[in-house]
């Protein structure tokens, strides 16, 4: 790599170009409305994103840079909570009517992982979970035996 300024050990992973890179940066910069005046120095990280102004090419620095690309998930809220939750006759249907396709959901080995917009098998119960975890901005319900009990929701012993 020839590169030894601003852009030190940068490269195209896809085409080897070392001479030029559309970066993302911070700035701050002089703004009139005929355009920009001047500004001040740049900043950018290696999480910045970066297109190869020969091929195309688009990455953060980083992987200019050769370092590995991070993987980026996205993420769902579950809340978590006890199969007591339900009353016995629901525990029973909920794992028949996730295998029918009913629920969307999935049986596990001491509960259920639930999608709070999945059809509630008109389990007046399990109903009154989706709906609470789904007010309060969650994605999935886990009913889990050793998980905690939750205020404000009824109680079975079953």
């Amino acid at each position: 790599m020839s590169n030894s300024n601003c852009l030190e050990g940068m490269s195209c992973p896809e085409c080897g170009y070392e001479e030029r890179f559309k970066i993302i940066a911070l700035t701050t910069a002089t703004i009139s409305d005929d355009g920009c005046e001047d500004h001040e120095d740049f900043e950018y990280d290696q999480h910045a994103r970066c297109e190869c102004c020969e091929c195309g090419k688009v990455a953060t620095v980083g992987v200019f840079r050769g370092e590995a690309p991070k993987l980026s998930f996205s993420e769902e809220p579950m809340a978590v909570l006890s199969t007591g939750h339900v009353t016995y006759d629901d525990s029973q249907a909920i794992p028949r009517l996730i295998r029918n396709g009913t629920i969307n959901g999935a049986i596990r080995e001491y509960g259920w992982l639930i999608h709070v917009e999945s059809n509630d098998g008109d389990l007046p119960a399990l109903n009154a979970i989706l709906t609470a975890a789904r007010e309060r901005g969650f994605f999935w319900v886990l009913l889990d035996c050793d998980a905690d009990f939750v205020d404000g929701l009824p109680v079975y012993d079953w």
